[in-house]
């Protein structure tokens, strides 16, 4: 249901009005969802990039359209192909970002953002162990957008009963 409505406003974004800068903004973070989504789905139903990345993974549906009902049961894409759908959607996000005002790149609104497209770029990149561009990314959002690592070892054990640590955001 999140790919559908990723791909839907991909698939109508041009019949809506607004200037190209505001569409870009939109098109950007839909991918950025669509590449988390895809990410979720494929590490739970297909095998470690690094283990097989020629596995099945999840289909992978990159419209709205509408199946005739025989056609109603995609085919699994290979893990690696989902990787490189999902390599692909946060590069051209990161590119529309990267087109967007300073401003616009990043908000502390919970929003698909710029910072949030270069994290999950880190990730995939770990788990298809590019090292490189791993480092890179996690890097970029350091350095460019002042985030910084919490340690966990510095967080106070929760008192007896609570089963979750309790965290605080602060920005």
């Amino acid at each position: 249901a999140h790919i559908l409505g990723a791909n839907a406003t991909l698939d109508y974004i041009n019949s809506v009005s607004g200037t190209q800068e505001e569409k870009n903004y939109v098109i950007a973070q839909a991918l950025g969802l669509r590449a988390f989504y895809y990410y979720i789905l494929v590490n739970y139903y297909g095998a470690p990039y690094n283990y097989n990345k020629k596995a099945l993974g999840v289909p992978l549906k990159l419209d709205s359209g509408m199946r005739e009902e025989s056609d109603i049961l995609l085919e699994r894409n290979t893990v690696e192909e989902v990787y490189k759908q999902i390599i692909a959607d946060l590069n051209e996000a990161e590119r529309l970002f990267l087109s967007q005002p300073a401003n616009k790149q990043y908000q502390p609104n919970y929003l698909v953002s710029l910072p949030m497209i270069e994290l999950l770029k880190s990730r995939v990149y770990l788990y298809m162990e590019n090292w490189p561009e791993a480092r890179k990314y996690a890097n970029k959002v350091i350095k460019d957008w002042s985030f910084t690592l919490l340690d966990l070892n510095s967080i106070a054990l929760p008192d007896p009963g609570v089963k979750e640590p309790y965290f605080e955001f602060t920005s």
